[in-house]
């Protein structure tokens, strides 16, 4: 693959398109998990029905505390005498770095993704300036980690691990403006880009994540004028490429890997439970949600059951004197009456106690499915004792 030369890029956009439209069917799932996750009163994308047990919520955040509670940490150590207060130092400034770059946040929102679909991070070095030292000049850069949504990433769909991609890559926006005068991207390829909508669809029609809580008219609110560009990496060829939306287009910018081995250059995966023959996962919502729904379903129809309850006083015609003056009068009033079983109360509708069982066991039953949530989250003893708990 040449990314250079027209043939061998037409190609790859070709099947960039191809492995966008197969990964449709896990971005719906993705928006659709999400938005059970925020309900009904997050915004008007949410979901279309009260969600009033959200299970997909508190299983989501049990996972998040237990997998990204807080900034990473490294320890460092040598076995040389000479080199530990050097290794003290390095360690301290290590996480001092992990905590100045907010590593902490990327890594939430991965593993926030990876249990609706798929974690993306990406890793790499950032510039930010020149500097020159002793007649040289030098180039500063900085390490950023960075979370990919799903609806802005793109592999190889052919291939049946991800290890054995030919390609990957991801989807971002930046300044028209800052674009432009990119010097490092292809002069005559920068020239042509055009500002760009922030669509609210993806090129298969399906919504993006995005328009939950931001509506399907995103481009009236910015400020500025902006482009979407791809970067693609070339595992066998061990190139990053930056593509501009022209079909027709050079390459804005082709770089070689300089990193660490990895089949997926600076991408990292988190997934859970991989599918044997495929590579997209089999994701931790995807198994709640049946559950999630089946519950939730139950809760809305013991609260219209519960709404339609009511206690009515019935009498006979002949009694209806004394029915009247037994409902007019105060509490602890006494009232002459002829027959004082004028009023007899009759209950209507009420809380199926069947459907109220039911919907407690799916609740224990997601619980179980989910990897005992009540035992991760703290929600409720376990054990007979605290220490057996423990």
């Amino acid at each position: 693959m040449n990314p250079n030369n027209k043939q061998h890029l037409g190609r790859l956009r070709d099947a960039m398109r191809f492995s966008r439209k197969k990964l449709e069917a896990f971005r719906r799932r993705h928006k659709e998990a999400i938005e059970q996750y925020v309900g009904i009163d997050y915004s008007e994308g949410g979901s279309d029905k009260p969600v009033y047990l959200n299970l997909m919520e508190i299983a989501a955040n049990i996972y998040e505390r237990q997998l990204a509670a807080r900034p990473p940490k490294v320890l460092v150590f040598t076995h040389s005498k000479k080199l530990r207060s050097q290794g003290v130092k390095l360690e301290q400034a290590m996480n001092s770095m992990l905590r100045t770059y907010d590593v902490h946040n990327a890594l939430r929102r991965c593993v926030k993704s990876s249990l609706f679909s798929m974690g993306i991070c990406k890793v790499g070095t950032q510039v930010i300036g020149n500097y020159e030292e002793e007649g040289f000049n030098f180039t500063k850069t900085r390490p950023y980690v960075a979370s990919v949504s799903l609806d802005d990433w793109v592999h190889d769909m052919t291939s049946h691990v991800p290890e054995e991609i030919d390609y990957c890559g991801h989807r971002y926006r930046m300044p028209l403006e800052a674009a432009r005068k990119d010097k490092s991207f292809n002069k005559s390829a920068r020239e042509n880009l055009t500002s760009m909508e922030d669509f609210s669809f993806n090129e298969s029609g399906d919504e993006r994540t995005s328009t939950i809580s931001q509506g399907a008219s995103q481009h009236e609110g910015q400020i500025e004028d902006k482009i979407e560009l791809w970067e693609i990496w070339l595992p066998k060829e061990r190139l990053i490429v930056t593509l501009g939306p022209n079909e027709g287009d050079k390459p804005l910018k082709v770089v070689e890997w300089d990193g660490p081995p990895n089949p997926l250059g600076p991408y990292h995966l988190l997934y859970f439970n991989e599918v044997d023959g495929n590579s997209m996962p089999l994701a931790p919502a995807m198994l709640w949600r049946g559950l999630h729904d089946v519950s939730n379903g139950l809760f809305r129809k013991l609260v219209r059951e519960a709404q339609r309850y009511k206690v009515v006083g019935l009498t006979r015609g002949v009694d209806s004197e004394d029915a009247d003056r037994i409902r007019m009068a105060s509490d602890g009033e006494i009232v002459g009456v002829d027959n004082p079983e004028a009023i007899t109360e009759k209950m209507f509708g009420g809380i199926d106690q069947r459907n109220f069982a039911f919907m407690l066991q799916i609740k224990q039953l997601f619980s179980w499915q989910a990897g005992n949530l009540d035992l991760l989250g703290g929600l409720g003893a376990q054990s007979e004792t605290a220490t057996q708990d423990q």
